[in-house]
């Protein structure tokens, strides 16, 4: 069983270097964690909150409203990106160092 040497991996380990276990959140690694935070109490197991938000995010983006002004936004950025004119335009609209102009 693959959980169980992880397990006695980690807990070889010197404890007093060691203060926190981060993984992906899969059931078997909430397994992992509850069994190192036995053996281990003053170990901290948890998941990694990067990885929770890229895919809370990635979730969120798949939402037809959020889809929509996503794709709004790309085009924004497209038109600005490729089209000269845009260009010129957003830069008469801001002042030095992009800070947004005073005089209009």
């Amino acid at each position: 069983m693959a959980l169980g040497r992880d397990v006695t991996t980690i807990c070889a380990l010197q404890t007093g270097k060691i203060c926190g276990l981060v993984t992906d959140t899969p059931s078997s690694m909430q397994k992992l964690w509850r069994s190192v935070e036995a053996a281990m109490p003053k170990v901290l197991a948890m998941g990694c909150w990067a990885h929770i938000l890229n895919l809370f995010s990635s979730d969120v983006k798949k939402l037809p409203r959020i889809f929509e002004h996503i794709e709004v936004a790309k085009d924004i950025v497209d038109l600005f990106a490729r089209q000269v004119v845009a260009q010129e335009w957003l830069r008469n609209q801001q002042g030095p160092n992009g800070k947004e102009s005073t005089a209009r």
